[in-house]
C-alpha cells in the first residue's frame, strides 16, 4: 500500500521504477550480504512467485521496499499520522522498525528510486530521524550539518547523532573521534594501550558528588559534548541531556549491535558513550541526581527502571578504551587531589544551600560564644581591690580597676570596715581606708561617676551619680589610708600626665579620633583645609 502510495505520488510507472533497480544491480549487489542471493531459500522458490528468475524477484522486492520506506521517511509524522493511515502507536512501531539493523536498505538503491523533485532525499532522513529525541529544539545543529553519503538510514542516525561542531574535532566522515582537550582546551597527551587500564578509573555520580564533583548539562543532547573543568571548591562535570523513554533500549542496542557488525570499521562512538554513562550510574540515586540537575529526562519509569537499563545496555560491550581516557584522568586527578576533595567536601556540608549555611553560621557564633564564656571563666572580673594595675601608652594609657557595687549597703559595710581597721588595738596595713581614699581621688564630680559606669567598673544600684559621688566624698571624710600603698600606681599615672607628648596625642586621639563622627569632621577640615591652600595659590598665582 505504502509503496503504491509513493509510486503514484512520483508520476512514474512502476516498470521505469524496476527498470531502473534491474540498470543498477550489479552496482547494489556488493550493499548485500552474499547469502541473499544465493542461499535464501525463498528466492529459489522464485517460479512459483511468478517472476522469471531470482535476480527478479529480489528486483522487485528491493523496489516495492524501497518505495515504501521512502513513502515513510516522507510521512511519518507522530503529530500527522493519518497521512500513513494507521494509528499513533502503530506509527511508532513502524518508525522503530525502519531503523531496525535487519531492515536497513541501502541509500543507493533509495537515491535510484526517489523522485526527482526539489527535495532533496538527505534532508527527507534528516527530517524523519528528527523525532528520536537526539537534539534539543534550541540545538539543531546535527541536522543542519552536512554529512557524507551514508550507507543507509541508520547509518545516517548514527552520524547525527555523534557529530560534532566543526570547532571540536572531527574525522573526514563526520564521525565521533576522542577529544584531546578538555575544559581550559589544553592538550592531552596520548594514552599507550599498555597504560590505559591503569588509568580508566570509574566512579559512580554519587562517589563523584560525594569528592566535590558537580554535574551540568550541556544544553545539546550530542555525546560528543562531555567536558570537564577543574575548581578548588568543586569541579564541574558536563554531560549532554539524556532522553529515556520506552524507545531508547531499542534505539540503544540497534545502534550497539550496528557498531559491533564485522564489516563496519569505527570508532564505536556509541559503545564507548553509553559504557561511560554505565560507569556513572550505578544506582537510582545516580539517576535521582541525574535528573535533578535536568541532564537526565526520564520518560520509563522509577529511577530503579533507569538504572536496570543502562546496567542491562552495557553488558558486553566492548568500547573504545581510549575515547573518554583524558576525561577519567582529569576525574581521577580531582579524586586524589586531597585538598580538593577537602575542600569540596567542607563548601558540599556547610555552604550547599541556604540551611546550610545559617546552620554553619550559627554554630560558629556558638564556638565564639563558648570561648568567650571559657576566657571571661579562666580571667574573671573581679571585686579585689588588689587588683588594680596601670600600662602606660603612646595614644592612651589604661587603669585597669576591679568592678565597684554602689547600692543602699555600702555606705554602712565601708564606715564598719574602717571603723575596724582603725581600733588602735588592731594593727593592720589600712588596706580598706588606702582603697576608699584613692577612689575618692578619683572620684570628685557626678561626670566622674558616668564614665566609671559606662566602662561597667562602677554599678550603680544606689540612685543618681550625684548621690554616687557625694558618698565617696563622705567616706573619705578623715581618712588616714597608709600613703605608700598605692604610690607605685600613683607615680605611673603621674609619668603619663608629666609628659607632654604623651598627653598631646592622647588628646589628638581623644578629639579627633574617639569616633566615627569625629574622624568624618578630621578628615573634611583636612579636605577643606587643602582645597583653601590650593584656592589661595591660585589666587596669588592667576593663569594666564
Amino acid at each position: 500500500m505504502w509503496a503504491a502510495e509513493y509510486i503514484g505520488s512520483t508520476k512514474i510507472s512502476p516498470q521505469e521504477l524496476h527498470k531502473k533497480v534491474v540498470q543498477n544491480m550489479e552496482s547494489l549487489k556488493p550493499l548485500f550480504d552474499d547469502d541473499l542471493f544465493t542461499q535464501n531459500q525463498r528466492f529459489s522458490e522464485y517460479e512459483k512467485q511468478g517472476y522469471g528468475s531470482p535476480e527478479d524477484m529480489i528486483s522487485w522486492m528491493l523496489l516495492v521496499d524501497g518505495c515504501a520506506l521512502l513513502h515513510i521517511l516522507e510521512h511519518a509524522k507522530l503529530h500527522k499520522p493519518y497521512k500513513m493511515n494507521v494509528k499513533v502507536d502503530q506509527l511508532v512501531l513502524v518508525m522503530q522498525d525502519a531503523l531496525l539493523l535487519e531492515n536497513q536498505l541501502p541509500f543507493l538503491l533509495l537515491k535510484h528510486l526517489w523522485r526527482d523533485s526539489k527535495e532533496n532525499l538527505m534532508e527527507i532522513m534528516k527530517g524523519f530521524l528528527r523525532c528520536h529525541h537526539w537534539a534539543t529544539k534550541e540545538d539543531q545543529v546535527n541536522f543542519t550539518a552536512d554529512f557524507p553519503q551514508p550507507t543507509h538510514l541508520l547509518d545516517l542516525q548514527r552520524s547525527i547523532i555523534l557529530y560534532k561542531p566543526p570547532t571540536q574535532n572531527t574525522d573526514k566522515k563526520g564521525c565521533c573521534v576522542p577529544k584531546r582537550h578538555i575544559g581550559n582546551g589544553s592538550e592531552a597527551q596520548d594514552v599507550s594501550p599498555e597504560n590505559q587500564d591503569d588509568m580508566v578509573t570509574y566512579r559512580n555520580i554519587k562517589e563523584l558528588k560525594a569528592a566535590g564533583i558537580e554535574f551540568m548539562s550541556s544544553k545539546t543532547r550530542r555525546p560528543a559534548d562531555i567536558s570537564f573543568s577543574l575548581g578548588w571548591f568543586h569541579s564541574t562535570l558536563k554531560l549532554p541531556e539524556i532522553v529515556v523513554d520506552d524507545t531508547t533500549a531499542a534505539t540503544v542496542l540497534n545502534l550497539i549491535a550496528y557498531e559491533m557488525c564485522p564489516d563496519f570499521q569505527n570508532d564505536y562512538g556509541i559503545c564507548s558513550y553509553v559504557s561511560f554513562l554505565d560507569s556513572l550510574i550505578d544506582h537510582p540515586d545516580d539517576v535521582k541526581e541525574l535528573r535533578q540537575e535536568r541532564i537526565l529526562l526520564n520518560s520509563l519509569g522509577s529511577d530503579e527502571e533507569v538504572a536496570d537499563l543502562f546496567n542491562t545496555l552495557s553488558t558486553d560491550l566492548v568500547p573504545d578504551m581510549g575515547k573518554y581516557v583524558h576525561l577519567r584522568n582529569q576525574i581521577e586527578k580531582h579524586y586524589k587531589d586531597k585538598l580538593r576533595t577537602w575542600l569540596a567536601l567542607g563548601y558540599n556540608t556547610y555552604f550547599s544551600n541556604p540551611w546550610a549555611i545559617i546552620a554553619f553560621h550559627a554554630a560558629v557564633v556558638g564556638l565564639v560564644l563558648t570561648f568567650v564564656q571559657t576566657w571571661y571563666a579562666i580571667h574573671p572580673k573581679t571585686r579585689r581591690p588588689a587588683d588594680i594595675s596601670f600600662s602606660l601608652g603612646w595614644f592612651h594609657s589604661t587603669l585597669k580597676l576591679p568592678e565597684i557595687v554602689v547600692d543602699d549597703t555600702t555606705a554602712a559595710t565601708v564606715l564598719n570596715l574602717i571603723a575596724y581597721e582603725m581600733c588602735p588595738d588592731f594593727q593592720n596595713d589600712y588596706g580598706i581606708c588606702s582603697y576608699v581614699s584613692f577612689l575618692d581621688s578619683l572620684i570628685d564630680h557626678p561626670d566622674d561617676v558616668k564614665e566609671l559606669r559606662q566602662e561597667r567598673i562602677l554599678l550603680n544600684s544606689l540612685g543618681s551619680d550625684e548621690e554616687v559621688a557625694d558618698l565617696f566624698n563622705t567616706l573619705s571624710t578623715d581618712l588616714v589610708p597608709d600613703m605608700g600603698k598605692y604610690v607605685h600606681l600613683r607615680n605611673q599615672i603621674e609619668k603619663h600626665y608629666k609628659d607632654k607628648l604623651r598627653t598631646w596625642l592622647a588628646l589628638g586621639y581623644n578629639t579627633y579620633f574617639s569616633n566615627p563622627w569625629a574622624i568624618i569632621a578630621f578628615h573634611a577640615a583636612v579636605v577643606g583645609l587643602v582645597l583653601t591652600f590650593v584656592q589661595t595659590w591660585y589666587a596669588i598665582h592667576p593663569t594666564k
